[in-house]
């Protein structure tokens, strides 16, 4: 019930919840960024949640978004950073050096 009230006034204070989880099932991990029914819940956390996002720092850091609920929000996809050694900043590798 209390989580009833939270969640739907969120909205009108313009607030959102963000759950930081890890992935659950690391023995089976071959690699990869993790998709979101290796979060703990599985299924259970994929159904909930209205916007997924997957950070996957193994060499090349990702950003992947494989859930999007209101498309208003974005769009699902994956976007590849570089690390800038000089700003401590993460920069898209699509993105020209020096403009932001």
């Amino acid at each position: 019930m209390l989580r009833a009230i939270i969640y739907s006034s969120l909205p009108a204070h313009n607030c959102f919840i963000c759950d930081r989880t890890e992935t659950e099932y690391l023995h089976h991990w071959v690699g990869g960024p993790p998709n979101m029914y290796d979060i703990s819940g599985s299924a259970h956390f994929i159904n909930k949640c209205d916007n997924g996002i997957v950070i996957h720092r193994n060499r090349d850091p990702a950003v992947c978004v494989p859930k999007v609920r209101n498309k208003v929000a974005g769009t699902i996809g994956d976007a590849f950073l570089l690390y800038n050694r000089v700003t401590g900043e993460f920069m898209d590798i699509d993105e020209p050096s020096g403009k932001r």
